[in-house]
């Protein structure tokens, strides 16, 4: 049972995550959570046909609002009950419920890709990761130019929930025997991404690689022990009855900890 808590803390336990799982969830949950959070009053303004803006009516309630709000699913929006104009807005609470839940699935699943992920990377890649999330953001008011704003906010929710697709994958991965590094091996195999390797996954010997595995084990993280041992064997088959001893341990272990 120790064993079975120490793969459960690896991913989830705050202690272990790095600064880009923290800095993830912070971007993650500031836009979405301010998105359905409403704080009256509510300022309104118009322009003049000058293009000068005008100060409209302030809202003080929410069956004053002339708008619908939440996401990704709008939980305030008109009264179809009411026939007659003007026609007030009401919430659907369950609704509110329900965004709160996703945004939660999202970062939860963030959470579990970076840490199965991102730990083999160093520094310069996390930036260059952020570096290009801060593009994307500024090119969605672009991109909805082009292809208007319901496909914006279309592709902004599909970049938001992705990391449940990622979960998915690596599931699946680990379930066929693939990993979840198999995608990243090859990535890490070119030479672009050498500056980007950490020193534990050094290429010219197989000492770093085998602590590096050995590091996965003691932290209960076996399936990526296993594969970096496999991938030990591929590079250096002389390693191959050492690897073959640490991988027979580590059935062990997930046998007496299932």
């Amino acid at each position: 049972m120790e064993s079975t808590q120490t793969t459960q803390r690896s991913a989830f336990n705050p202690r272990y995550w790095t600064g880009f799982t923290w800095l993830g969830i912070i971007l993650w949950s500031w836009g979405p959570f301010t998105l359905n959070y409403i704080r009256f009053p509510v300022n309104s303004y118009v322009t003049d046909p000058d293009g000068q803006l005008i100060a409209a009516p302030t809202y003080t309630t929410i069956a004053d609002l002339p708008f619908q709000w939440g996401w990704p699913f709008h939980f305030i929006g008109p009264d179809l009950t009411v026939a007659k104009a003007p026609i007030p807005s009401i919430a659907s609470w369950p609704m509110l419920g329900l965004n709160i839940l996703l945004i939660v699935l999202a970062i939860v699943a963030l959470i579990y890709c970076s840490q199965k992920l991102l730990p083999r990377f160093t520094m310069i890649s996390v930036l260059v990761v952020m570096t290009l999330i801060c593009l994307y953001w500024a090119l969605i008011p672009l991109v909805g130019r082009f292809v208007g704003s319901p496909w914006m906010e279309r592709l902004s929710i599909a970049f938001h929930f992705s990391p449940i697709l990622g979960v998915v994958a690596i599931r699946y991965a680990e379930k066929f025997g693939y990993g979840p590094h198999a995608f990243l091996r090859w990535i890490e195999a070119s030479r672009i991404m050498k500056p980007f390797r950490r020193r534990e996954l050094n290429d010219d010997t197989p000492d770093d690689s085998l602590a590096a595995a050995a590091k996965f084990d003691q932290q209960g993280r076996w399936q990526e022990a296993i594969d970096l041992y496999r991938t030990v064997v591929q590079k250096w088959p002389e390693q191959t009855e050492y690897v073959d001893n640490c991988l027979a341990a580590i059935e062990e272990k997930r046998a007496a900890g299932e």
